[in-house]
């Protein structure tokens, strides 16, 4: 997906800066009028400018307030108890992979997986930055994600969401995921074949 950008393109020389629309000082009128400037559409692709890389330590205390910050209230939500620090670090500490997703060279999010032997990717968590939503970069998140799997041999990749969290399963269902059983304890599981 995209992120789509209104940039203005002039049709004249020194017309993208000013633009006559009636009389000028000198009386010039409408003889002089510069060219109008032109809406045009321009597509900057969120990967060009996104970058991934291994968690370091260092990262934790962002991590760990970026997802108190994004899950806390769908968490508390779900589960009636609020989401800790301290389960936060236990899920960056159990021998997952947690790759940090860099957008213009700064960090905006992670999100951490592991494999099993039966083919599965279980995506455990994925969080990005609220002002970085809705531009496209969750999506290119998701194909680098299943890019990487499907170099792996992965054949099914798996999400875990909380039930109440509604914008992220309408996501997970736009990217091809489907429910792969009945919701428990306010938990829905959702795959996606691959290969």
């Amino acid at each position: 997906m995209s992120q789509r950008v209104i940039g203005l393109k002039a049709s004249g020389k020194k017309s993208a800066t000013k633009q006559l629309t009636g009389s000028n000082k000198k009386g010039l009128g409408f003889k002089q009028q510069a060219k109008k400037k032109t809406a045009v559409k321009k597509t900057i692709h969120p990967s060009l400018e996104m970058a991934f890389r291994p968690y370091q330590p260092d990262d934790t205390s962002w991590i760990v307030d970026l997802t108190q910050k994004e899950l806390g209230a769908i968490y508390q939500s779900a589960y009636r108890v609020p989401l800790t620090p301290f389960q936060i670090q236990q899920l960056l500490q159990m021998g997952q992979q947690t790759r940090v997703v860099l957008y213009q060279n700064k960090p905006i999010g992670y999100y951490t997986f592991f494999s099993d032997d039966s083919g599965k990717r279980h995506i455990t968590s994925l969080v990005i930055d609220h002002s970085k939503q809705r531009k496209g970069i969750g999506t290119e998140v998701m194909r680098k994600i299943e890019d990487q799997a499907k170099q792996d041999g992965i054949r099914v990749l798996e999400v875990f969401i909380q039930a109440t969290n509604k914008p992220c399963i309408a996501f997970s269902e736009k990217l091809g995921f489907t429910y792969a059983e009945p919701p428990y304890m306010n938990t829905i599981c959702m795959q996606k074949f691959i290969g």
